[in-house]
Parts: C-alpha cells; structure tokens; sequence
C-alpha cells in the first residue's frame, strides 16, 4: 500500500471509528478512486445491531435510495440524448401525453432533471399500491413559480418513463442491457431482490431486499427515483467508468465520452441553485455531501438511507459513502431532522478527509 492510501486509510478509519461511536450508523463502507480503478475501500462496523451480528463485508449490497437517480436514471437519460432522440427543452406531452394528466404535459425535460418543475415531492396515499398509487403520485398541478428549485423523487420518475418511452424497454432493462452488463456489475441492480446474507437492512419494519422508499415499493416497478441495490465497490466501480468515459478512455458500455460530459454539465441555474443533468452541484444540501477542496465542476448525490457520491472529473476522483443510518434508534426518534443532517455532514468529512490525501 502506498503512503497516499495509508494516510487515506488512518484518516477515514479514525473517522468512521468515531462517526459510529456518535451512533450516526451502525455500519459503512467508503471506496475512493480515479478513472483508472478503485485505490482503496474500507468497510467497518456490524451489518445489524442484533449482538451476533457478523462485521460488514465489501460485498454487501446496500438499498442505495436516492443514488437510483444518478446510476440508473441519468445515465439512461444520457443514452437518448447522445442518439439525438431527445432535447432538454422539448415537453414531457411530446412523450408521455397518454400516460400522465394533461397538467404535467408543458414540463420542460429541462425542469424535471434540475428539480425546477414546480411538482413538490408530496407522495402518493399509503393506502395505495401498484397503478392506483402511481396515478395518485402524478396527480400533481405544478406550482406557477416554475423556475424555484424544490428537490422532487416525482420529477426522476418521469425523466425515467421518458427513457423508457424513447427505447421501448423498462428502466431496469436499459441499465442491466447498457451500462451494469457490459461492467459486469451483477450486484449493482433494481430491487426488489432476493433476501440473502449480503444485504444490509435498512429499517426493522422492512424485510433487507425490499426496497425502502414507501412509493418506489408501493408502485411495484422500477422507477428512476429509488430502488437499485448495490455495494460500495459495485459503486466505486461504475464511478471510476463515468471518471474514464469523461476523459477519453473505452470501457466497453455504450455511453459516449460526449454523453458523460453533457451529463456532468450545468444545465440550470435556476435562483443560484446549479444541477447538471440529475446530479447535484450546489444545491442547500451539497455543502454537507460534497469534499470541501472538491473542484467547481464536481458533481454528486446523497441517498436517503446515509449514501453520498461524489464525483470530480477535473480532479478525476470519486468517493462512495455507503451507510445504514435509518437502522439507527435516533433516525425514528424527535431529533430526526438534525440527525439527517448531522449524518450528512459526518459523510461529507470522511469524503473531504479522503480528497484532502489524494491531493
């Protein structure tokens, strides 16, 4: 191991060491890397809080949440746009007109990658399963201050359908078919999934290989909010290919080098808030994710369930941070909100230590 990882390695150890002493997780998983491969990865804690839980492995698969939106629905959306099959100011009408109201048919592509739609992220009844909670979900009048950014899970799942309405297949089946397949990323993949000893549970009340999201689970099928499972490595891994595809080299998936670079550009602006297409770039909650020396031009995601990416391409450097926060006591408790955002800011110290090293 080099002197870079070692450091690297102490610093993050200490780190996670004294993050999950605080209760913020009960386990996690930290892989870093560039466009030529994964550097180092360290995993630590139990899997469960049960007292003969086994320690954490590197190839347990976490419910990565919200992460969905920027390995599966990004780059799928990626996919069309570099076949000329779509333009980010073209409607969602010129696409879905018999499968959404007539209320959501103006939206500009544009507005639904940069969370500018004006649809709130209110979620369907908890009554309702398969197409009655679907329908519900997209009964939805956008607020006339169209340009105001408001983070919404509704506006990824319509920028999925307009991938799948484009290729004629599921979202599931564009991701396994053009970018996990030709990676031979097997573990990285929508849920629900078989219950097996490497899947990390999320929360008592959910059975670990179903998927967390209550809408995303309700619904039934995949959808470009939440829902894949995956590891840290299988993570790192297709980060490091995004870090390649930008800067020129072949991994044998079917995005372009031009396809990355449109999808890491700043495509909004709307009221001081920069997205690129589906990632964030400094929205109110990227100071607390993203590496405090990270470039301008960085881009990331958090996941719900205690998960930040974050990727550099002018630095050529990612970080993973996989974590099981929502099984800890405090995320259920009266102090929910400030736990979620001390979690956050937990994550993005170990993202900055890590950045800090690779210098």
């Amino acid at each position: 191991m080099s002197s870079r990882q070692t450091n690297i390695s102490s610093s993050v150890s200490g780190l996670l060491h004294e993050f999950g002493q605080n209760g913020y997780w009960g386990c996690a998983a930290v892989v870093w890397g560039t466009g030529d491969g994964i550097e180092g990865s360290i995993v630590t804690g139990k899997i469960t809080s049960h007292t003969d839980a086994r320690d954490l492995r590197e190839d347990d698969r976490f419910d990565l949440a919200s992460l969905t939106k920027v390995i599966a629905t990004a780059p799928a959306l990626t996919l069309v746009w570099q076949a000329d099959a779509i333009a980010l100011d073209a409607y969602l009408g010129d696409w879905l007109s018999s499968k959404t109201p007539v209320t959501l048919h103006g939206l500009s592509l544009r507005q639904l990658v940069t969370h500018t739609s004006g649809l709130t992220n209110r979620k369907p009844k908890r009554d309702l399963q398969g197409e009655a909670a679907f329908t519900d979900w997209l009964d939805q009048v956008p607020h006339q201050e169209q340009l105001h950014f408001d983070y919404a899970c509704i506006n990824a799942v319509l920028v999925g359908m307009i991938a799948e309405a484009t290729t004629g297949i599921r979202l599931n089946q564009i991701i396994d078919t053009h970018i996990t397949g030709p990676l031979k990323l097997d573990g990285l993949r929508f849920g629900p999934i078989e219950h097996t000893d490497n899947i990390v549970p999320t929360r008592p009340s959910i059975q670990p290989g179903q998927i967390a999201d209550e809408p995303a689970r309700a619904v039934g099928w995949p959808l470009g909010n939440a829902g894949m499972f995956g590891s840290a490595i299988d993570v790192g891994r297709y980060a490091s290919a995004l870090l390649a595809t930008y800067h020129g080299q072949s991994v044998g998936w079917s995005l372009t080098q031009r396809g990355v670079q449109w999808m890491f550009s700043r495509v909004s602006n709307a009221c001081g808030v920069d997205r690129a297409v589906m990632w964030d770039c400094n929205s109110p909650k990227a100071p607390d994710l993203r590496p405090a020396t990270a470039s301008p031009d960085s881009v990331g995601h958090g996941g719900w369930n205690g998960h930040t990416l974050w990727v550099d391409p002018p630095a050529d450097r990612f970080i993973v941070v996989l974590t099981n926060r929502t099984s800890m006591p405090e995320y259920h408790g009266p102090t929910h909100d400030q736990f979620m955002q001390t979690t956050n800011r937990a994550r993005g110290t170990i993202a900055s230590a890590v950045w800090e090293h690779m210098a």
